[in-house]
């Protein structure tokens, strides 16, 4: 494919990948069950402090999450919402594109700047209320889908290193499908 793809001729025959109705996001865990080793107290800290979150909001580079599925053209396949574009219309206009949504829908939310000017804020903060850094961040993922796995370690990667190890710590931690 890649062979294909550099080839202008070639790639015009190439029909890309169609998005779909589904979405995909990361949630912040507020009641960590997770195993004790990865200091449930000191996330708690961490995750209720907003500077924390924004940090890595901001630094989470969504396209290279994306290109875990499609390599050529993750572009085609970013959302910004939970609600898919053109999943549903209100007066003829797409809802992601309605009052204040249309803002956050048209908005690249992958900002280093702003992420460590977050992470500057929220070190501030947490030292104040005794949190330790690292702080160490349990991320789960399924191992039933070859996708996942590449997502989880590109995830890692990136966040760690826009981020640095000095504040976080992540450890991925493959569940098995459950089909």
């Amino acid at each position: 494919l890649d062979e294909w793809m550099n080839d202008p001729e070639k790639a015009k025959l190439i029909r890309p990948q169609r998005g779909s109705s589904y979405s995909y996001f990361y949630l912040f865990n507020f009641w960590p069950n997770f195993p004790e080793k990865y200091d449930r107290e000191n996330w708690m800290i961490a995750v209720n402090n907003l500077a924390f979150r924004k940090s890595i909001y901001y630094a989470l580079d969504r396209i290279a999450g994306i290109s875990c599925y499609d390599p050529y053209t993750p572009e085609n396949f970013l959302m910004r919402t939970i609600t898919p574009t053109q999943f549903v219309a209100a007066g003829g206009k797409d809802f992601t594109q309605l009052g204040n949504l249309a803002a956050i829908s048209n908005t690249d939310q992958h900002d280093l700047a702003k992420a460590l000017e977050y992470k500057a804020q929220a070190i501030e903060e947490l030292t104040a209320k005794g949190c330790k850094f690292p702080v160490q961040i349990y991320m789960p993922y399924n191992t039933g889908s070859s996708s996942q796995i590449q997502l989880a370690q590109v995830t890692e990667q990136q966040l760690e290193r826009d981020l640095g190890t000095d504040y976080i710590e992540i450890t991925i931690e493959g569940y098995p499908d459950r089909k």
